[in-house]
């Protein structure tokens, strides 16, 4: 862990301007001369590093608040109590303790969910665009968010993020956060995050807004990659096994199995016919230049129990015109997907009753009705 200590505090009429240096990494974090200033609560007193999370932390006597930031921007104002002067972190438990010297109070400051928020890692679902989760979708644990404020969406019509009718968020840790959220009836979701917010169904944690945007500070890098020229075309009801390396188009024709040895794959994209299977044997990076077109039924990920969804990912370039809609990525009715999946530029479309486990990440993400999510990312999430 390395040791933070401030080098340069400059305090101007409420403004606070910091600048960090790192001993222990030889070098200075920021530039010797104040390179942001970042607009705080009157009165700025102390601040501490949260090395867990990499917040700082800014003691506002004059206001009774505590302001949270990360890098340059302001993510969280706390309320404390009556004159914050100095700050503590306690690293065996994450907490903040703020000494209040005007009402003789410590407050204790603990934001697993906020913190949440900011990691790609806890995203079961991420649009950068929006995302929509049709009636009664069911997410068993991991969040949802999108990345940006989109200029297209506007309250009431729309919004970045569209919970439809009777969807449900099982896990208490997980978070809806976006710049604008409708939530339908009959939907159950934990912890929402938004600077507008249309509710019409049940909210049983957190509700906290504004939100500062983006969300994450960084998103998965997209390989370089070039496909081969030589199709792969497995018959339906008929079986193959591929070594890694670059191949064309990829077909697997209805209850065909095509099964990866591991390793990294790149080719030009991947049309799997009804009940047809994928299967990967070790970890395994494919790198689809236009599309995946996964059917009715389909299944693919692991294929044995030692391997996982965050040992597959599936990054996707380009698009392609399935079902009429412009998407890079179609799964099928009652598909099982057990991957992940990264699509900037497209959109992953998962219809009726599709059950997937990862992180899907993608421009735009339709769910449709009875469909189940679960998270197990690949996305620098913690184990």
């Amino acid at each position: 862990m390395n040791k933070i200590s401030i080098s340069v505090l400059a305090v101007t009429c409420g403004l606070l301007g910091i600048l960090l240096s790192i001993p222990h990494d030889n070098h200075i974090a920021y530039a010797d001369s104040v390179v942001a200033t970042v607009a705080v609560g009157p009165g700025p007193h102390a601040l501490i590093f949260n090395p867990s999370n990499n917040y700082t932390y800014v003691a506002n006597s004059n206001s009774n608040t505590v302001s949270v930031i990360s890098g340059t921007n302001v993510v969280d104002t706390v309320t404390v109590g009556q004159g914050p002067v100095a700050l503590a972190f306690n690293p065996s438990n994450n907490y903040i303790y703020v000494a209040n010297i005007n009402s003789n109070t410590v407050s204790v400051i603990s934001s697993p969910i906020l913190d949440n928020i900011r990691q790609i890692g806890n995203y079961a679902l991420y649009g950068l665009q929006n995302v929509v989760l049709q009636n009664n979708v069911t997410m068993i644990n991991g969040s949802v968010g999108v990345h940006n404020a989109n200029p297209n969406f506007h309250l009431p019509a729309n919004a970045e993020i569209y919970i439809h009718d009777n969807s449900n968020f099982l896990s208490p840790s997980s978070a809806i956060a976006a710049d604008t959220i409708i939530i339908s009836k009959g939907a159950t979701v934990q912890n929402v995050f938004y600077n507008q917010l249309q509710n019409s169904g049940t909210i049983l944690g957190t509700q906290k807004t504004p939100l500062q945007l983006p969300l994450v500070s960084s998103l998965p890098s997209f390989p370089r990659s070039t496909p081969g020229t030589t199709s792969v075309n497995v018959p339906a009801g008929g079986s193959s096994t591929l070594q890694p390396g670059a191949y064309g188009d990829i077909s697997i024709g209805s209850t065909g199995v095509l099964e990866l040895t591991g390793g990294i794959y790149n080719v030009t994209s991947i049309d799997a016919k009804e009940s047809s299977k994928l299967l990967f044997d070790k970890p395994s990076q494919i790198v689809v230049q236009n599309f995946i077109k996964w059917d009715k039924g389909a299944q693919v990920g692991p294929s044995t129990s030692s391997l996982h969804a965050h040992d597959i990912i599936v990054f996707v370039g380009g698009n392609a015109t399935i079902n009429q809609n412009t998407t890079t990525t179609s799964l099928g009715k009652n598909a099982v997907i057990n991957v992940n999946l990264f699509a900037p530029t497209g959109t992953i479309a998962m219809k009726d009753g599709t059950i997937a486990t990862g992180a899907f990440i993608a421009n735009s993400i339709n769910i449709k009705q009875d469909s189940r999510i679960a998270l197990d990312s690949a996305f620098g999430f913690q184990r």
